[in-house]
């Protein structure tokens, strides 16, 4: 009897102590969440909360398009957040996890990464090699950017078309996953819609000239 008190009071303890490092894992991913978010001071108090986008002379519908993707990446990413707590917190505490979650944490990164591809190349923050700009002549940049801006696009394109193509496809045969069984449809129109605006962007961005897309915010190697 006190043997098995024992294994069930250092159990209860070990749980204890995993319940407040999820919890302190959570409140410490919230406040980053959160402040990930907060406008800087001086952008507060004259009344801009997205600098980034006056900034960029951005305005009708683009302006809209921009906060309607980005806050679908982050409910998505917030989605993911909260499913991964509960889930651990559920299979470490509670012996039991979501159903699913797998499932649900990958569409879920379909549409993080696909809803985010068209803001990344409209703010020019892929990873590029500029290494040898500053010897190129003008004529040469102007070259590349059209060169490198119609080889996005016709990826994009025509990744957009095979998408489209396997959606339809996947509609016809009521493809679904395999645990959750929600359809797979819906996510590859999604992710060829998203691919085709991100196409005809960069078709726009062949004509941006080399000195605007020095001043984007991309990684530079």
């Amino acid at each position: 009897m006190a043997v098995a008190a024992g294994t069930r009071s250092s159990s209860w303890r070990k749980r204890v102590k995993q319940g407040a490092l999820i919890l302190l894992s959570a409140a410490t991913l919230v406040a980053g969440y959160a402040l990930s978010f907060a406008p800087p001071a001086d952008a507060r108090r004259r009344g801009n909360l997205f600098p980034g986008l006056r900034r960029e002379g951005v305005r009708g519908p683009m302006r809209w398009s921009i906060y309607l993707l980005g806050a679908l990446c982050a409910l998505a990413l917030f989605a993911i957040m909260t499913l991964t707590f509960f889930d651990v917190g559920g299979r470490k505490l509670l012996s039991h996890s979501i159903p699913g979650s797998l499932e649900l944490t990958e569409l879920l990164m379909v549409v993080v990464i696909f809803a985010s591809l068209p803001l990344v190349s409209n703010r020019g923050e892929h990873v590029v090699f500029d290494s040898l700009d500053s010897v190129w002549p003008e004529w040469v940049l102007k070259l590349q950017n059209v060169l490198v801006h119609l080889l996005c696009a016709a990826c994009m394109l025509g990744l957009a078309k095979l998408m489209w193509q396997t959606g339809s496809q996947f509609l016809e045969t009521g493809e679904t996953t395999a645990q959750l069984k929600i359809l797979k449809a819906p996510f590859i129109y999604g992710m060829s819609l998203l691919c085709g605006i991100t196409g005809v962007l960069h078709l726009g961005l062949m004509i941006k000239p080399p000195a605007a897309l020095q001043e984007g915010e991309g990684v530079a190697l």
